[in-house]
């Protein structure tokens, strides 16, 4: 909460609260996926520890939300910080990994100074096709790379 309140100025509370809500309402439309989740990892900010943190608590709720963690890439505000790095990247999709979520991608990485999105998906976890794992299939189709 003290991060949240630092970058945004007020509480999270509400949108723990609310994001704690739709997850019990998300069994009630699976396909396509109620709810989804996503983080800004920010250097210097929002790290594996604090990936940690957010990933045990959707995991709590249901470790099958899907969730994206997104590189940062400062082209409009915080431009004195560098972006996202593919070595922080891994260490944030570890860290929700092992909070026990089980459908994740990781969007929006730079390699050097071109961008790329980039994907990491166990695809053994997706049992039916809906529009997540046609999201998945699309990324790996169009040859976007593997972290």
């Amino acid at each position: 909460e003290t991060l949240h309140l630092a970058l945004t100025g007020v509480t999270n509370r509400q949108s723990l609260e609310n994001f704690a809500w739709l997850a019990r309402q998300a069994n009630q439309r699976p396909k396509p996926p109620l709810q989804i989740a996503s983080t800004l990892m920010v250097p210097g900010y929002i790290d594996a520890r604090e990936i940690s943190k957010i990933a045990e608590f959707i995991a709590a709720l249901n470790p099958d939300t899907p969730y994206t963690l997104l590189g940062f890439h400062p082209d409009y505000h915080m431009s004195d910080l560098p972006p996202t790095s593919r070595k922080q990247a891994r260490e944030c999709l570890d860290a929700a990994r092992q909070a026990g979520l089980k459908r994740l991608k990781v969007g929006s990485i730079c390699s050097g100074s071109k961008m790329h999105l980039k994907h990491a998906v166990k695809k053994t976890r997706v049992k039916a096709p809906d529009s997540w794992a046609r999201r998945e299939s699309l990324s790996t189709k169009y040859g976007y790379v593997k972290l």
